[in-house]
């Protein structure tokens, strides 16, 4: 293990390896970062915007669903009302279950695309930085010349 370490923000070291190492030597590695994590998390505000509007019109639709089926329920006077309008309020609640669903898987692969493009973003950086030290584990204890 080599005990390089390089010159960093305000003049603290990073370990060899640590991955920003390389990219705070200068503003410009610096700003592509900032810029980097912008879209990041320009892109999970937008996913998380979407869904929760998704969750909003989910509820609104369910919630009228689920109050015509129970004054339907208040109105029966035969069985086969009952049934009937029992069957409806269940559907209406299952649908909203199956629609909340539906959102949050739909939320689960967008966010992991994002997630997925960010890291394809930030390995093409650090491969595009000359002279990024070699990959070893930031917390590896160093070991004394003396030995």
């Amino acid at each position: 293990m080599s005990d390089q370490s390089e010159s960093g923000w305000m003049g603290f070291k990073f370990p060899a390896g640590w991955p920003g190492a390389a990219s705070w030597q200068g503003a410009v590695g610096a700003e592509a970062q900032t810029k980097t994590i912008e879209r990041l998390a320009s892109n999970l505000h937008k996913v998380f915007n979407e869904t929760c509007s998704l969750q909003m019109e989910t509820s609104v639709r369910v919630n009228d669903k689920v109050t015509h089926s129970l004054q339907a329920l208040m109105r029966c006077h035969q069985p086969q009302e009952f049934a009937v309008a029992e069957s409806n309020l269940i559907v209406a609640l299952l649908e909203g279950v199956a629609m909340r669903a539906q959102a949050w898987a739909s939320a689960a692969q967008k966010l992991g695309d994002c997630w997925s493009d960010w890291a394809k973003e930030v390995a093409t950086e650090k491969t595009a930085v000359p002279d990024s030290p070699a990959a070893e584990p930031a917390l590896a204890p160093k070991r004394s010349a003396s030995r």
